[in-house]
């Protein structure tokens, strides 16, 4: 898995994503991870890929077009999931 910043932040969105969205409260966790969302795009090119970004951004697009937060907390959370698998 690549290692750094980028990652790290994935983590820990998901580690406070989770319970949040575990107990009900499915726009807490949309919101967690959209702040990460957006905070992954303003990180250096270094740290966050092309293809990385292209999945955050369809992610951030999809989001912004719906008002479902469970949906919005899945979208997010399947972006985060490609993105951790792809660097193992």
């Amino acid at each position: 898995m690549k290692s750094g910043s980028s990652h790290d932040l994935i983590g820990l969105a998901i580690k406070k994503g989770v319970p949040l969205y575990n107990h009900g409260d499915h726009r807490a966790c949309a919101a967690v991870y959209e702040v990460a969302a957006h905070a992954l795009m303003a990180m250096p090119v270094s740290a966050v890929s092309a293809n990385e970004r292209k999945m955050l951004g369809y992610a951030i697009a999809k989001a912004s077009r719906s008002n479902c937060m469970t949906s919005n907390a899945w979208t997010y959370r399947s972006a985060f999931d490609r993105i951790m698998v792809a660097n193992r």
